[in-house]
């Protein structure tokens, strides 16, 4: 099989280590297969012309904006890791680099661009379920996965997007700081990034292999000056080692940064009340992004759980695109979607799921949930408790209310139109739920009627969309929106 370098106008950076690469619409002549495949090796990226265009399609992914203003934590491999508590960082977005996944595998994304990396650690790898950015020197060696994308190598500058190339000078490192940039990263925190021995050591999981018992001080300092390429960054760049030979960044105590809020993503919550209960991780992002216009141009109703529900026969719905909300999933088991923003919910649907449920379950961030999260047609999700959100990612909107998490849902599925049922925002002849008092209520009916007439008002962060969003209860206290009959909505004719 005869090998060219192929080039397409869309990545227009494919470098050597060297530092010499293809201009757009450049093409060298034929070579012979070892050739190409010592070059590929290199970091040059090869490929057949017929296959060129499904590795452009498949291989490369479109991280921009991807954290969309959440903070990044990069885990590299300086000693001064020793010193940090890696278990506060489990509600943070964390990119571990090279050998440092094996040792924080909970990391939601790793990057690496050695191809002795992945013949170190395959096993892990080839297990791994966060998003995997390789370099493409790895193309030929790395089977074809959803959570895997390779990328080129750019020797001259930060890429703007990953087919330009992620920054790297021969360290991993530098190429993390890339693509934390390139996904929106509102702040990024350098953890192990020393550039030098501390207390004789040269890395905090110990010597992985005999190449870094060869590296010097020498090594590390001549590419301290690689990293004046993110001087442009450095407001958003921290470095929270106290010991780093790196002098372009501004150095942080880790502990300030992680403790005050150790729930530190924008959408979880910062107020008291919200942080004291427990999180659990979310979905890949990769996972999270599909969701996202899922259902565009299409109508959704939100079944929630009000009075005004009592008596209504679920059949009619049985062809739309429902969210059953919290406990309304055991009334009506044909939802095409089931999201709980309440954790106690799971132990009381769960014998639904396990009888087979084929609709889509989406649990808050709250529930612990075992691993169901590893199932298919599950998703857990973060909470944000400032915004009505665009992308799951970023949180689905809740003051406390699930019924405010499936609109939003419904709104970043892409919905042209959402018709809520049961959310109702208060009492009804002293019933507060169409199907009684769960088992765990224990509030008083008038307190929590007061409650929620106050919390009614939230609402009103809808009010950018309540052109497409429609209120089907008569009685509900939520007035953000137009009242719309269930009967003429469905076409019901008496």
């Amino acid at each position: 099989m005869k090998l060219i370098y192929a080039h397409d106008g869309h990545y227009h950076l494919f470098l050597k280590d060297r530092g010499y690469y293809l201009k757009t619409g450049d093409y060298t002549p034929e070579i012979d297969e070892g050739t190409a495949r010592r070059l590929l090796s290199s970091g040059f990226f090869a490929a057949t012309q017929e296959g060129w265009k499904k590795i452009e399609k498949d291989k490369v992914i479109d991280a921009t904006n991807y954290l969309a203003g959440q903070r990044c934590f990069i885990l590299a491999g300086g000693p001064s890791v020793k010193k940090i508590n890696l278990e506060k960082l489990k509600n943070d977005f964390v990119i571990a680099v090279n050998h440092s996944i094996e040792f924080y595998p909970q990391a939601q994304a790793f990057l690496f661009i050695d191809i002795s990396m992945y013949e170190h650690a395959k096993n892990l790898i080839d297990n791994y379920k966060g998003l995997i950015f390789a370099s493409f020197r790895n193309v030929d060696r790395m089977k074809k996965r959803e959570n895997l994308f390779f990328f080129p190598q750019n020797t001259q500058r930060p890429g703007k997007t990953i087919a330009e190339g992620l920054y790297s000078s021969k360290l991993s490192g530098l190429a993390a700081i890339n693509l934390a940039l390139i996904m929106g990263a509102s702040k990024i925190y350098l953890l192990g990034y020393d550039m030098g021995y501390i207390g004789g050591e040269h890395h905090w999981y110990g010597q992985i292999d005999e190449r870094q018992a060869k590296y010097s001080e020498e090594n590390y300092h001549r590419k301290i000056t690689a990293f004046d390429a993110f001087l442009p960054y450095k407001d958003i760049i921290f470095n929270c080692s106290r010991n780093s030979r790196l002098t372009q960044f501004q150095k942080v105590d880790f502990e300030e940064i992680i403790e005050p809020k150790n729930l530190a993503n924008k959408q979880i919550p910062a107020n008291n009340i919200a942080s004291k209960y427990k999180t659990y991780p979310l979905s890949p992002m990769m996972k999270l992004s599909k969701v996202n216009n899922m259902f565009a141009g299409k109508r959704i109703f939100v079944v929630g759980s009000g009075p005004s529900l009592k008596g209504f026969d679920f059949n009619l719905l049985k062809d739309e695109i429902t969210i059953a909300v919290n406990h309304t999933l055991e009334y009506f088991p044909d939802a095409k979607i089931h999201l709980f923003g309440d954790p106690r919910v799971f132990q009381y649907t769960k014998h639904i799921y396990d009888a087979g449920y084929k609709g889509l379950v989406f649990a808050s961030f709250h529930a612990d949930i075992g691993d169901y999260a590893e199932k298919e047609n599950f998703y857990v999700f973060a909470k944000n408790w400032n915004r009505v959100t665009t992308r799951i990612e970023d949180g689905l909107y809740s003051d406390f209310n699930s019924g405010m998490e499936a609109v939003n849902l419904a709104l970043v599925m892409g919905a042209k139109e959402i018709y809520l049922l049961g959310i109702d925002f208060c009492a009804d002849n002293n019933e507060y739920y169409f199907y009684g008092k769960p088992k765990w209520f224990t509030s008083n009916m008038a307190h929590a009627n007061d409650l929620l007439k106050q919390r009614s008002r939230y609402w009103e962060n809808f009010s950018d969309y309540k052109d497409k969003i429609f209120n089907c209860s008569k009685i509900s206290m939520v007035k953000t929106f137009e009242y719309r009959d269930i009967k003429n909505v469905l076409g019901i004719v008496d």
